[in-house]
């Protein structure tokens, strides 16, 4: 960020000192001969005066000390590192001190050392080297070595090497390397290298290392290196490393390296590494490397590798993987799962699982090693054991306890001669 305010310092040609904490001492080379007209140093004065109370007009100044009123600097400033300036600083050029309160205009800059407060208007540039509040206004870039309060306008960029409180706008970018909070707008990238807090738009990307709460809006990609909570919008891609909390919503993906939780919305995906739970809607995939919990939808595919549990609808498939399926699971393919699918399926190629408890309906095939309930479907495989009903054009069942329809019946538990029937089969006990 220093060699950032040092570069707008030399693109400006200023001659003016590139912001500095430090205080040095008042120059000793500075010649203060000026004009006086007034009492006790108060009232007008003209020329290079260390002190002055009321309207000092000068052509360059230099070790200036301190103006309460209004100074009007001319031409380029030399160095003022002790100058504080409480009213209104004017300068043809830049007016720099190392604080200036209330009112500061200049063609090139406004520039201050240490803080500046009030309304700062610069032609190109406003640079402070410490905390800068109020109203600021550049025509190229606004720059802050400390923290940014108000409302702050940079017609290319809008940075601070702290945090930003408040309205933050830029043509190109608006960059905080702390926390953003407020409402905060650029044509390109809003980047916070802490979290995000309140409104944050971006015509391509909005970046928060922490976290980022509320509102947050890029044409490209919004990502958050921890968790985002509220409404966060992109054109391709919403990302967090931590949880999403609220209504997450993106042209082509939105992943979580954590939990999603509430309403979340991709065009192609929506991931998460953690649970996914209540609304998960996507135009291919809904996958969560943990639970799926609530109404999934996905063209394509829903997966939960830790199980689904609610509604979950896949164009293609409903795979639980290493958790059961529970609840109504409809899918024009395929409803599977590695452990147990509980409560309503319905699938238009397969349902496939070691346990089906509850109605599983497809027109080609059922498959699992046990069935407790109702199943139908053209073929319906039952490697184990079925407690219930099967209907369909075959039904097999290794070991049957209760009953089955269909043109051809295999019940395995069956005395010889009844095992293999027409119609109607069952085993009751």
């Amino acid at each position: 960020m220093r060699k950032l305010t040092a570069a707008l310092a030399l693109t400006i040609s200023l001659a003016a000192p590139a912001p500095a904490q430090e205080t040095r001492p008042v120059p000793d080379s500075a010649d203060h001969s000026s004009l006086d007209l007034g009492i006790r140093g108060v009232g007008l004065s003209l020329g290079n005066s260390a002190r002055w109370n009321g309207l000092r007009i000068n052509l360059v100044d230099h070790g200036l000390e301190r103006v309460n009123g209004i100074n009007l600097t001319l031409w380029k400033p030399r160095e003022n590192p002790r100058a504080v300036i409480n009213g209104a600083a004017i300068g043809l050029a830049a007016p720099v001190a190392r604080e200036i309160n209330g009112i500061a205009l200049g063609l090139g800059a406004v520039v201050t050392e240490e803080r500046a407060r009030g309304l700062k208007a610069g032609g190109l540039a406003v640079v402070s080297g410490g905390a800068a509040s109020g109203i600021s206004v550049a025509g190229v870039a606004l720059v802050a070595e400390g923290k940014l309060t108000g409302l702050n306008i940079g017609g290319l960029a809008t940075v601070s090497d702290g945090a930003m409180h408040g309205v933050n706008l830029s043509g190109v970018a608006v960059v905080a390397e702390d926390e953003m909070r407020g409402i905060n707008l650029s044509g390109i990238a809003t980047v916070a290298q802490g979290s995000m807090v309140g409104l944050n738009i971006a015509g391509l990307a909005t970046v928060s290392q922490g976290g980022m709460y509320g509102l947050n809006v890029a044409g490209l990609g919004t990502v958050a290196q921890r968790g985002m909570a509220g409404l966060n919008l992109a054109g391709l891609a919403t990302v967090a490393n931590g949880d999403m909390l609220g209504i997450n919503i993106a042209g082509l993906g939105t992943v979580a390296e954590g939990d999603m939780l509430g309403f979340n919305f991709g065009g192609a995906g929506v991931v998460a590494q953690g649970d996914l739970r209540w609304i998960s809607v996507a135009g291919l995939g809904a996958v969560a490397q943990g639970e799926l919990r609530g109404l999934s939808v996905a063209g394509l595919g829903v997966v939960g590798e830790e199980g689904i549990t609610g509604i979950a609808v896949g164009g293609l498939a409903v795979v639980g993987t290493d958790e059961p399926i529970r609840g109504l699971a409809l899918s024009l393919g395929a409803v599977e799962s590695r452990a147990a699918v509980r409560g309503i399926a319905v699938a238009g190629y397969r349902i496939k699982s070691p346990e089906v408890t509850g109605i599983a309906v497809s027109p080609t095939w059922v498959r699992a090693d046990d069935l407790t309930g109702v199943a139908i479907a053209g073929y319906n495989q039952v490697r184990g054991t079925q407690h219930g009903l099967s209907i369909g054009i075959f039904n097999y069942a290794r070991e049957l306890h209760g009953v089955q329809i269909g043109l051809l019946n295999y019940a395995g538990n069956n005395r010889a001669g009844l095992r293999w029937l027409p119609l109607l089969n069952a085993h009751i006990e």
